[in-house]
């Protein structure tokens, strides 16, 4: 759905903006309060309610298609429809819930035409306004942290023999609901079922063994549900676990934006959702747009094997700027032992980085500056990462890529460092 992404304050000299094209797994990272939580407020505000007023997003272009095009998906909602128009020449199209009613040009204008231009007049406006209002507004889901958690409650079983909500879709569909079931299982060693077994919903349960016959009301079926726990006797993490596959296995929906997807989750699931969240999304052709503070979710999506677009943002109260970050760097530093060991990625979410030689020297400098911090004092350094190097001769080897990677990055050295072969690459040395 969206063909280009444009984001504000680009740090490279003379460009003003970070565009990515064709985007389908977006990760942003950076210190707190950069804008990361904020350009996925505005993402989904300019699907929905379009506006030109935003801090971090520059431009969201959309994809279109031609009239020809248009007027099959129209036919693919409603199946000759010209010829069902109702007395005021209008059509209703129905996207869950919800229901859009109105001509069927204004539907195919704004899918052949729904950008933008530079010099944009009112009529432009109003037509992507046509547009979020037809089509964009209801392919996008917000799933912020209780959006998530909700998703795993009961929901309206409908017309089975035409799937609407995604529990419904995971019923209907064997080997989706065997993905599901697999990936949940992985993560917490519980097993994931669909019970129909009362009135007109659906309701997941967790049980110790795998579900059988879970399209069927046989007694092995009824008693499994029976003895299985419901969704309010498992943990926020497997809520949100759950939740978040559910809707990119099965949700209908062509965008997602999740913030802090890490929420309720234990490092080591961080990382498992990370690595399998970007694989899902990858597969099913969802446009993933995330904010996250987790090292352990941004490794995990790097080594999915997934192509990810990672964009660290910053803010330093007056100007924000947005780097693309190198894939390719990224996992050199997961690769390298020192470095992963070191805690490095961990410097990406920080606005500095000091980097010491032994765990002791980390420890005192670290509580020197929260001393500092603590009284006030101007001299403390706010936001700022300390890493232990595990020796003089291997700071460098965390330096230089952190500092690639646009972080201000330096190091406090002892006085012996001075007569030592200086390491490749250049240092801030403060000899103490």
């Amino acid at each position: 759905m969206i063909r280009e992404l444009s984001i504000r304050g680009y740090s490279e000299y003379g460009a003003d903006s970070l565009s990515i094209e064709h985007p389908c797994i977006v990760i942003f990272i950076g210190p707190n309060n950069s804008g990361k939580s904020l350009i996925l407020q505005e993402i989904t505000s300019e699907c929905k309610n379009p506006d030109n007023d935003y801090k971090v997003l520059r431009r969201l272009t959309f994809d279109h298609i031609s009239e020809s095009e248009a007027d099959e998906e129209l036919e693919g909602f409603i199946p000759d429809y010209k010829n069902k128009l109702d007395k005021n020449n209008f059509i209703s199209l129905s996207f869950g819930d919800k229901l859009v009613t109105g001509p069927p040009e204004e539907y195919i204008i704004a899918r052949v035409n729904p950008n933008i231009p530079e010099d944009a007049k009112p009529t432009d406006w109003q037509r992507r306004r046509i547009f979020t209002s037809w089509y964009a507004k209801h392919r996008i889901l917000d799933m912020h942290g209780e959006r998530r958690l909700s998703i795993v409650y009961p929901q309206e079983r409908g017309d089975l023999k035409k799937p609407i909500g995604s529990f419904a879709r995971l019923l209907t569909n064997d080997p989706k609901r065997a993905e599901l079931r697999s990936l949940v299982h992985e993560a917490f060693d519980i097993w994931i079922g669909f019970d129909s077994s009362e009135g007109s919903i659906l309701q997941l349960r967790f049980g110790q063994t795998e579900p059988v016959g879970e399209r069927t009301i046989e007694d092995e079926t009824l008693n499994w549900m029976a003895d299985a726990l419901t969704t309010d006797e498992v943990s926020d993490g497997v809520k949100a676990f759950a939740g978040i596959l559910i809707e990119l296995i099965a949700g209908d929906h062509k965008v997602v934006t999740i913030d802090e997807p890490e929420a309720f989750l234990h490092p080591s699931l961080s990382f498992k959702l990370g690595k399998e969240a970007v694989k899902v999304a990858r597969k099913y052709g969802k446009q993933i747009f995330v904010a996250t503070h987790s090292p352990h979710f941004l490794m995990g999506a790097i080594q999915s094997g997934t192509r990810v677009d990672i964009v660290r943002l910053t803010y330093d109260g007056f100007a924000g700027s947005a780097n693309y970050l190198d894939l390719k760097d990224l996992r050199n530093i997961i690769r390298k032992p020192l470095l992963r060991s070191a805690n490095t990625l961990s410097g990406l979410f920080y606005r500095s980085v000091i980097v010491t030689e032994a765990d002791a020297d980390r420890a005192f400098y670290n509580e020197i500056n929260e001393r500092l911090l603590d009284q006030a004092d101007s001299r403390g350094n706010e936001n700022c990462l300390y890493l232990n190097a595990y020796g003089k001769d291997s700071i460098h080897e965390i330096v230089k890529p952190l500092r690639a990677m646009g972080i201000a990055a330096a190091c406090i050295a002892d006085i012996d460092v001075t007569a030592s072969p200086q390491p490749s690459g250049h240092l801030t040395l403060v000899a103490m």
